[in-house]
């Protein structure tokens, strides 16, 4: 269990116990899950020529978070507002790569 510092009622800061924060391997895992799972996603990604792509599922957020690159896509200036993003000049195990 992790400790965190936590404001009591009389103002002053003490140390407890949070059972809800997660070890860092744990929230690695749930990351890497969400590459498989549609569950909760917001953006499509189809990769690849037309005649050999892929279909990736992502996660704005969490891409965002990771990547300045996919940071200035989704929340940048010209943000691509797209469910569907295609992505044609790169082979889709390289942004398999990326995404890991």
């Amino acid at each position: 269990m992790a400790k965190l510092l936590s404001a009591r009622g009389n103002g002053h800061l003490g140390i407890g116990i949070c059972p809800i924060i997660m070890e860092s391997e744990k929230v690695l895992q749930r990351t890497s899950s969400l590459l498989q799972n549609t569950a909760l996603s917001d953006v499509t990604f189809i990769v690849g020529p037309p005649s050999a792509s892929k279909k990736y599922v992502g996660h704005r957020v969490l891409l965002a978070m990771t990547s300045p690159v996919f940071e200035a896509m989704f929340y940048g200036d010209m943000a691509d507002k797209s469910k569907v993003i295609r992505i044609t000049d790169i082979a889709p195990i390289g942004f398999e790569n990326l995404l890991r």
